[in-house]
């Protein structure tokens, strides 16, 4: 299933990055649980300075032939009457393929943006359509700009070299990477004016939108000449390829190892590329990370004619995480020897008044995604997945930490919750933190944060099957989704979506309200592995979000066999707290291609009617009786 094959993934990077980092100097994470190493960053002095520091780090990262070979294992991997995307943080907003004013609705389509006006429903149509060059990747709507992501033609899918270069983890980032940024004036939705694009070497990492201002992630790795990125084992030998892949580096200039961008006027008219950024506006962390570089270019979007400004850090990231006052970069990291293996998570908090404002630490284990970090009152909390001290089992930890002088100082900790099993889905929402690890069942963990020198496990209740996502619905109930699970000869099996309500107005005593569970063995959801998929109208307490349903037939007993494909599409409920849940209906939407799975799909509600959007239709239907009013608007 999709949700298990994307986990999958992700425990074959950190292998592979795990035997990737034996060799790197300067990897440990911390002295202890609870003592990171301190990480602050510092900036450089001269271009001559940045140039020398990039190119040492790309020489110096090899590894021992024997851990090399074991690259094989890789694959390619590749407010008001409606609803907005879901967001993880008030105040900070993520982009999406389709966006809403209540009016219309702007749908990322391949190499267009296509605009519908939504309201009223009976008279859905296209009223214009924004044509780009290459891919649209996401959208943000911000008053009356329409800010449009995308992936630029010829910078995708290119050539990599024949030789897998292991800086980090960066090596899926194609060395040709591009990331166009264009901004729209909508305030005529049928004639819309672009007033910026700009395109900036990087592969997008993530952004957000706090305060008017958009910032934009990217992690850049430069076109290199052929390096030797392993050595048979020997000191001398080390030195020695790294001294050859110094000499390859020579003729490059630091031109050649930044990233540039380049501005493209109203007749398609390009700018000639400039450097992204100078030395002045690099930094690098105490504890080298590597050669790739992130950069974070943020527009003004209150005065869209302003320049943008771009910082440089030359390291590495694989999550991004925002609030209302600081953006965070976390990545992933492992020291291992010949016989264990420990992993951390560095953090680097940038302050978004002032982004030279840079504070940095690490932690044990690693996070499952962005919703495994929350801020509040100035205090971070992430939890983590660490192996055991033998290397045999999992255990898992909080960890409250605080900038002070340039470095994050964990102040509080909960150590070993859950031992044995893995976190599959946290969510942090003002005092409280909750938890979902799995194993066989699925307990639901709820921590005390008041004190955050001082947090607590506060209680838990254990159900069968396990949730991927938390929403939050009040201060007394959460939603989770996730999956319902069999067991079978001591194996666990998916078995359905699995939608429930708990109330958790007593923090110690969590209950269970009510569990849905829709389709069988097979049955899948974007929304477990997207949060922007599952939508929540708080105002009507309305809930949508896509289901691949499969069923089994009525005597089908082996829960080892998969149901038969039935339906995609949108599944409609309307909350009631305290309750449960009301099924009010279901849209289906084949995808453009007409495969069995839809690569996205969205709910939308505007006033009294929810749309289900994907980048072929719009289907709309009244939320009262969505089986009998369902209209489709076909966007070809």
């Amino acid at each position: 299933m999709r949700v298990h094959t994307q986990r999958a993934v992700m425990e074959v990077i950190w292998i592979v990055g795990c035997m990737c980092f034996i060799v790197l100097p300067g990897c440990s994470g911390g002295t202890e649980i609870g003592n990171p190493t301190p990480t602050a960053v510092s900036s450089f002095n001269s271009n001559d300075e940045l140039e020398g520091y990039i190119k040492d780090q790309l020489a110096s990262n090899v590894v021992p032939r024997n851990v090399a070979d074991l690259s094989a294992m890789e694959g390619d991997y590749q407010g008001g009457s409606y609803s907005s995307t879901n967001i993880q943080e008030a105040g900070v907003d993520e982009s999406d393929v389709t966006k809403t004013d209540g009016t219309y609705l702007y749908i990322a389509r391949r190499d267009e943006v296509t605009i519908v006006r939504a309201a009223p429903a009976a008279d859905e149509n296209v009223v214009s359509r924004i044509d780009v060059s290459g891919t649209v990747d996401s959208l943000y709507l911000y008053n009356n700009l329409l800010i449009i992501f995308t992936i630029p033609e010829g910078t995708f899918w290119t050539t990599r070299p024949e030789q897998r270069l292991i800086f980090g983890m960066p090596y899926w980032i194609s060395t040709q990477a591009k990331t166009g940024v264009l901004i729209y004036d909508i305030s005529n939705p049928s004639k819309p004016e672009k007033l910026k694009e700009v395109e900036i070497e990087g592969t997008l990492q993530s952004s957000r939108v706090v305060s008017g201002k958009l910032h934009v992630v990217q992690q850049f790795l430069p076109e290199l000449p052929a390096f030797d990125v392993d050595y048979n084992g020997s000191s001398n030998d080390q030195a020695s390829t790294i001294e050859k892949n110094a000499q390859s580096l020579d003729s490059l200039t630091l031109t050649d190892l930044i990233p540039s961008y380049t501005v493209i006027d109203e007749g398609g008219q390009r700018s000639t590329e400039q450097p992204l950024m100078t030395y002045h506006n690099f930094y690098r962390p105490s504890i080298p990370e590597g050669g790739s570089i992130i950069t974070i270019t943020t527009f003004q979007l209150d005065n869209a004619t302003l320049p943008f400004e771009s910082i440089g850090f030359v390291g590495d990231t694989h999550v991004v995480y925002a609030s209302t006052s600081s953006l965070y970069l976390i990545a992933n990291n492992y020291d291992c020897t010949t016989d264990t293996c420990s992993s951390h998570t560095v953090i680097h908090k940038f302050n978004l008044t002032n982004m030279s404002d840079i504070s940095s630490g690490t932690v044990p284990g690693w996070i499952v995604n962005q919703f495994s970090l929350g801020e509040y009152e100035n205090v971070l909390r992430i939890a983590t997945t660490d192996y055991t001290k033998d290397f045999s089992s999992f255990t898992n930890n909080v960890f409250c930490l605080k900038a002070t002088g340039g470095n994050l100082q964990v102040i509080g900790q909960i150590d070993d919750i859950s031992s044995g099993e893995k976190i599959y889905s946290a969510r942090f929402i003002g005092a409280r933190g909750y938890l979902v690890t799995f194993v066989q069942v699925d307990p639901l963990i709820t921590i005390d944060l008041s004190d955050p020198a001082s947090p607590s496990i506060a209680g838990e209740i254990i159900l069968p099957g396990y949730s991927t996502y938390i929403h939050p619905v009040d201060d007394t109930s959460i939603i989770t989704l996730g999956m319902n699970t069999v067991e079978d000869a001591g194996f666990v099996l998916n078995d359905g979506v699995q939608l429930s309500l708990f109330d958790v107005s007593d923090i110690a005593h969590p209950d269970l309200v009510a569990r849905v569970t829709i389709g069988d063995r097979g049955t899948d959801s974007e929304a477990l592995w997207n949060h922007k998929a599952f939508t929540y109208f708080a105002q009507d307490h309305l809930i949508a979000f896509p289901v691949d349903l499969f069923e089994a037939a009525g005597n089908q007993d082996d829960p080892w066999t998969a149901g038969n494909y039935t339906f995609s599409g949108l599944y409609v409920y309307r909350l009631n707290v305290g309750e449960g849940f009301d099924y009010l209906g279901r849209i289906s939407t084949p995808s453009a291609e007409d495969l069995f799975y839809s690569y996205w799909t969205r709910g939308i509600f505007i006033g009294d009617t929810v749309h289900a959007v994907n980048a072929g239709v719009v289907r709309s239907a009244d939320v009262s009786d969505i089986e009998h009013t369902i209209r489709t608007l076909n966007l070809d």
